[in-house]
């Protein structure tokens, strides 16, 4: 991480408008930290470390995808000077979740994608988040977290899910 800061500020970060990081393993706040150096970001693809990669004394999840970085990116209702927000030109998010989507996780997830949607301002300092695609491994997802997805895409937002089967070793 200390590379890619050190990069940031070689270079214009605040011109960056695509960013993706997959497949390596670092903290959700060392990633906060790293978005909130690119101000013009609106396209991020964003995985978790899949589960071969890991070592043996890790849980199966990285801390990439957490709770806690899905809640931070999402956006306040009601946003006014004092309410940061992480990327705040996301138009398109590509997130690929290397492991079985809990519901806590998945709850975290979908509101971040409302928050987004569903934005109650009068000024367009936010973008709309435009298209979403995941990347899960196949599961039966709830009848709540269905619906909740036809909102979202009744309100023009572009859904594309992947549902990839785990391989067996």
């Amino acid at each position: 991480m200390r590379s890619m800061f050190s990069l940031f500020n070689r270079s214009s970060a605040a011109s960056i408008t695509d960013f993706t990081i997959t497949d390596i393993w670092v903290k959700d706040e060392a990633l906060l930290a790293v978005l909130s150096q690119l101000p013009s970001l609106s396209r991020l693809a964003v995985g978790d470390v899949t589960s071969h990669c890991q070592d043996e004394q890790s849980t199966g999840t990285s801390d990439i995808l957490s709770c806690f970085f899905l809640r931070s990116l999402s956006c306040p209702i009601h946003v006014d000077s004092s309410s940061p927000v992480h990327v705040p030109n996301l138009i398109e998010l590509y997130i690929a979740f290397g492991y079985t989507l809990n519901a806590r996780r998945c709850h975290a997830f979908l509101d971040m994608i409302e928050s987004r949607v569903y934005r109650y301002t009068d000024s367009e300092t936010i973008a709309r988040l435009r298209y979403v695609r995941v990347k899960l491994i196949a599961q039966n997802m709830d009848a709540d977290t269905l619906e909740r997805l036809d909102r979202l895409r009744g309100e023009e937002l572009m859904i594309d899910i992947d549902f990839v089967n785990t391989r067996e070793e």
